[in-house]
């Protein structure tokens, strides 16, 4: 009897692991500066004051909502795990940023994020886009930031502070599907 029991609990256990949803990953993400694609490990990367660009990878037409913060908070409630809506730089309205990245720059905010889609190669946030083996490539340069809170741009040239970014995808009920936390410190 107890031998019956004790593999009916770890055919349990077992199919309880093996049946475990995997995370989804419905875009990657490299980062580019000079030429050369850095990919981000452990959340952070270090960049030269220069510009760079955010290289997308999307099996779909899609958007991720972006918060970015000279402030750590939400990036480090992001990363240990707490919802979406007990995040700060996700608790205001989004902000809207031009289409096709015409200003070269990522909006600001401690509270808000913006969104940054594509749906088609004419309308998107993107500088660059392209379609490889099935997959959408997304390119976003940036040059400067623009703080929201004290209408001020600042080039990536002049920065010291770390920047913190949390980009967060959602399906259409609003529920998260996949999330990134990247700390951009200046070399």
């Amino acid at each position: 009897m107890r031998k019956r029991k004790y593999i009916l609990l770890v055919l349990s256990t077992c199919l309880l692991l093996f049946s475990a949803k995997p995370e989804t990953k419905v875009f990657s993400l490299k980062i580019v500066q000079g030429g050369e694609e850095f990919t981000v490990k452990k959340s952070t990367i270090k960049l030269k004051k220069a510009a760079f660009a955010f290289l997308f990878e999307f099996d779909a037409p899609m958007g991720i909502d972006i918060n970015a913060s000279f402030e750590p908070e939400t990036y480090k409630n992001a990363k240990s795990g707490k919802p979406i809506g007990q995040l700060l730089g996700f608790t205001a309205k989004g902000m809207a940023e031009n289409e096709r990245n015409i200003d070269r720059e990522i909006l600001m905010s401690n509270k808000a994020s913006c969104y940054w889609f594509y749906t088609d190669n004419k309308k998107n946030s993107f500088d660059e886009t392209s379609q490889l083996n099935n997959k959408i490539i997304c390119k976003r340069t940036v040059e400067k930031l623009y703080r929201i809170d004290i209408k001020e741009s600042a080039k990536i040239t002049e920065l010291s502070r770390p920047l913190y970014l949390v980009l967060i995808c959602t399906d259409k009920n609003g529920s998260e599907v996949q999330r990134q936390c990247i700390c951009i410190k200046w070399e």
